[in-house]
């Protein structure tokens, strides 16, 4: 009796580790799924004309920090058509919230990443610290428009071809990303 008692205690206990991270492993990809889907809304918002009376140009996008457990949907206040949309609640960008998303649980952007003609630069490089990353997008054009906050130096915002946004968890080293190109395209991959 005592035997099958351990037998039982040591397979409940495979299987209970096994679940958990197929449980992880699942949360993570629905994530991934999730950020590409509020970029499309982002987006959708953007181009489809949302917006108040008079203002049928407003500009939304999405605000990424690596390291975060949250990222934010905005809507651009400055209707100068020239500006870049970020997310910056001061005069004269007066972006406001949209929605503000938690990831809980061990979720996490872990990095956020851009790609140039140079090559791709992530803040875990150790070569760069980007604090902050922002996809818009202004109508009328499907291309995406990007903030970086603590922008690399010899790097402008216009040599930017794509930006990565890479999700894990604190329990194991599973990664997905969300890829977002210049002329609007979102990706979502299975980094490993």
């Amino acid at each position: 009796m005592l035997i099958a008692s351990a037998i039982i205690t040591v397979l409940s206990i495979v299987v209970l580790v096994r679940f958990t991270s197929f449980d992880s492993s699942v949360l993570l990809k629905s994530l991934a799924y999730e950020i590409a889907a509020s970029v499309r809304e982002a987006q959708v918002y953007s181009l489809s004309v949302l917006g108040a009376v008079g203002e049928f140009r407003t500009p939304y996008g999405v605000s990424f920090e690596p390291d975060s457990q949250e990222y934010v949907l905005f809507r651009y206040g400055n209707l100068d058509f020239n500006a870049d949309p970020r997310y910056d609640t001061s005069a004269p960008h007066n972006a406001t919230v949209v929605q503000e998303y938690t990831l809980g649980r061990s979720l996490r952007v872990i990095d956020v990443c851009i790609t140039t003609t140079d090559g791709e630069v992530c803040n875990s490089d150790n070569t760069t610290e980007i604090t902050r990353l922002d996809i818009a997008f202004k109508r009328p054009e499907f291309r995406s428009v990007y903030y970086v906050a603590d922008l690399p130096s010899g790097t402008d915002l216009e040599d930017i071809q794509a930006v990565r946004i890479r999700l894990g968890t604190d329990m194991d080293s599973e990664v997905w990303s969300v890829t977002v190109g210049v002329l609007g395209y979102i990706s979502v991959e299975y980094e490993g």
